[in-house]
């Protein structure tokens, strides 16, 4: 992109101290010609005063050659797109946890409209799935959404349509973001689903394969694979949702999963899973305006227990 240079700034105009002999009026030149006038001498010549020279230019400093000239170049220009990836199948309906679960759009809209600024430094998207997936909620300031979807149940659970959407997607969203200049940090999804996926274990696997999997030294796989954050409900398989925390290693990067007690509904599950949700967002967002980096794991509250890849886990 053709950097401009910057634009001077316009010299300050000196008013000129009012002789003793009257100055005739000036001779106005034709458009885009310098303006001149005629000045007698002074009939004293003691009293003439010399003009003082104009005021030096103030330059305005020109853009760095390597910032094209359309894209942010303050802290406003990294982003941090999360995901809600939600379960809508018929036990979610049946259970209650589904109108639950349509609480935690405006949940974050109030927790975000408290603190404007740290808006500008997430995204928020939101996919549903059942037989298939759908993006409900594409990639968004939530801020600026006039209305907001509402989640709705329809049958069974395939994580593999999940899976392969949200890498579709994720790409999609990163390479936009990436053109309209942002700095983009890993994606973080949360993982919302209160049963086993009824596709075939091989297929969903593969399909979460290919979403996480990425060698650095080769460059081979997903490099845009994103955090993920299982959030299990009564119901679920805690041993296959354990399989879905991406990273698992290192410990200082490794995601966890989050597991609702045996004690607690569904519905009230939702409701506890969503205040960590929406804390993870405004703690991530709040730190990236001061400089951190990347998402914020949540501390699990009553009612709902956190767990890493390698924890025994215990229903």
């Amino acid at each position: 992109m053709t950097q401009q240079p910057g634009i001077p700034t316009a010299p300050i105009p000196v008013e000129p101290v009012t002789p003793v002999t009257p100055l005739p009026e000036p001779t106005i030149e034709a458009p885009g010609a310098p303006t001149q006038s005629v000045m007698p001498v002074p009939e004293n010549s003691a009293q003439q005063v010399a003009p003082s020279p104009p005021a030096a230019p103030v330059a305005t400093p020109a853009p760095s050659a390597n910032a094209p000239m359309d894209v942010p170049q303050d802290d406003l220009a990294k982003l941090l797109p999360f995901y809600l990836v939600c379960d809508v199948s018929y036990s979610m309906v049946e259970s209650g946890a589904l109108n639950e679960a349509n609480q935690i759009l405006p949940a974050l809209v109030q927790a975000l409209e408290k603190d404007p600024i740290i808006c500008d430094k997430v995204r928020f998207g939101v996919i549903d799935f059942s037989d298939d997936a759908r993006v409900l909620l594409p990639l968004c300031d939530l801020l600026e959404q006039t209305s907001l979807p509402a989640l709705e149940g329809r049958k069974n659970t395939s994580y593999k349509a999940a899976f392969d959407l949200l890498r579709a997607e994720i790409e999609r969203n990163v390479n936009q973001l990436k053109a309209d200049g942002y700095a983009v940090h890993r994606p973080a999804v949360f993982f919302l689903s209160d049963g086993a996926p009824t596709d075939p274990e091989a297929e969903w696997m593969a399909a979460f394969q290919a979403l996480t999997a990425y060698d650095k030294a080769s460059g081979q796989g997903n490099r845009m694979y994103p955090n993920i954050i299982p959030f299990g409900l009564q119901g679920c398989d805690p041993q296959m949702l354990q399989q879905l925390i991406h990273p698992k290693t290192p410990p200082e990067r490794a995601m966890r999963l989050f597991l609702a007690e045996q004690d607690q509904t569904p519905a009230s599950a939702v409701t506890k899973m969503a205040k960590l949700l929406v804390a993870s967002v405004i703690q991530s967002s709040t730190g990236m305006a001061q400089g951190g980096n990347g998402i914020v794991l949540p501390k699990p509250e009553e009612g709902v227990k956190s767990y890493g890849a390698d924890d025994d886990v215990f229903l």
